[in-house]
């Protein structure tokens, strides 16, 4: 079960990493570099 949690095929989307909380990772990690620049 715990496989599960590490691997997820790239065919089916992440149930726990739906893309609304990928993106805001992204804007993030853009924030920080700006702020870093």
């Amino acid at each position: 079960m715990k496989a599960n949690c590490f691997y997820t095929p790239p065919s089916e989307p992440h149930e726990g990493m739906p893309k609304e909380t990928i993106n805001v990772v992204i804007v993030r990690s853009d924030t920080v570099v700006v702020e870093t620049q």
